[in-house]
């Protein structure tokens, strides 16, 4: 009896020893898993850092809330992980890690987005279009505004990018307008492009260029900013509702869109209004004004997508002349500390 008293006793500090361990264990992990979260968050604020290395500071955040969620399992806590209290928090750190899991690593590995093939590259200036068709039977559907990542299968492209989607909804193809900004979009015109594999991730966004009900409509297009308006205008019927189109480019010949806008207006579906800043004409809150005077946009919905500084002086000037509906697109997917060099 004594022996089996000791040895149950020794078993029984085994198992409190171990217990013990990994609950050391797990605080050390979540010590660890807090610093790297901090450092994740200070480095994805840092504009600085080029984007194919910014997108790590996301995929990774999902390390430390493991470690974060081992750590409250383990760790001594004034109620059991059985308990109700467990059980609420238990079901979010699950379902986080099950979503980490299935949108970072079955996603991106198993099913990357929608097979394309390109089918038509055509360069400018400062703009390249691509137009994809489908590889296979599926195709992608989106609404006007909507945007997609492509992730082209050549070699120095392959990393995933978001466009807004140019092409209307009834069309199979899609059509992508990509502005040279950076290290990317620059790579698009040293390469052939015609005939290459995508993987075509979304459709993404709630951007309405036509609002959720019919009304009065002004949209306000800067440069790219146009991508998500051409995806709407072969949904426009002619007639006296014709959206107001002010689109500021910086020349006529750089405008992206601009044959098809001119026909849409020919057809009586757009009132087109174009400012190219090579030619002059600059778009300011002032020509708003002058085309509608004092209270003229009440009633109606507005939709601008374009450079961050037009965006908002734009907004500011419409919310002025009564305009309680706005949408804007997210323009810059980086906000942070300092210049994006890339």
């Amino acid at each position: 009896m004594w022996l089996h008293t000791r040895a149950d006793a020794e078993i029984e500090g085994g198992i409190m020893g171990s217990g013990r361990g990994l609950a050391q264990l797990a605080q050390h992990a979540a010590a660890w898993g807090e610093s790297l979260l901090y450092l994740l968050v200070l480095l994805s604020l840092v504009r600085l850092m080029p984007y194919r290395y910014w997108r790590w500071t996301h995929k990774l955040m999902g390390i430390p809330f493991a470690f974060a969620s081992w750590h409250f399992f383990t760790s001594e806590k004034p109620y059991a992980n059985v308990s109700a209290w467990g059980w609420w928090f238990g079901v979010f750190m699950i379902a986080g890690i099950a979503a980490y899991l299935a949108r970072v690593v079955i996603r991106d590995a198993v099913a990357p987005g929608v097979p394309y093939r390109v089918v038509g590259v055509e360069h400018t200036a400062m703009v390249t279009e691509l137009v994809m068709e489908p590889a296979g039977q599926r195709a992608l559907r989106h609404r006007p505004g909507q945007f997609a990542f492509i992730k082209l299968n050549q070699p120095g492209l392959r990393e995933p990018h978001a466009f807004s989607i140019a092409s209307p909804p009834t069309d199979r193809h899609l059509r992508f307008i990509i502005r040279d900004l950076g290290d990317w979009t620059r790579r698009l015109r040293t390469v052939e492009l015609v005939g290459a594999d995508v993987h075509v991730e979304g459709p993404y966004g709630r951007f309405r260029p036509l609002g959720a009900r019919p009304r009065p409509t002004i949209w306000i297009a800067g440069g790219v900013g146009i991508t998500p308006f051409l995806s709407a205008i072969d949904g426009i019927p002619s007639g006296d509702s014709a959206p107001h189109l002010f689109y500021a480019v910086r020349s006529r010949e750089d405008a992206p869109g601009l044959d098809e806008l001119e026909e849409a207006e020919r057809q009586g579906r757009l009132h087109l209004h174009v400012y190219p800043s090579a030619e002059g004409r600059r778009l300011t809150p002032d020509e708003l004004q002058a085309a509608f005077g004092e209270g003229g946009l009440a009633g109606h919905h507005v939709a601008l997508c374009g450079p961050h500084g037009l965006v908002q002086v734009i907004e500011d000037k419409a919310r002025g002349l009564g305009a309680r509906r706005i949408h804007h697109e997210g323009f810059d997917m980086r906000r942070g500390v300092g210049p994006e060099l890339d």
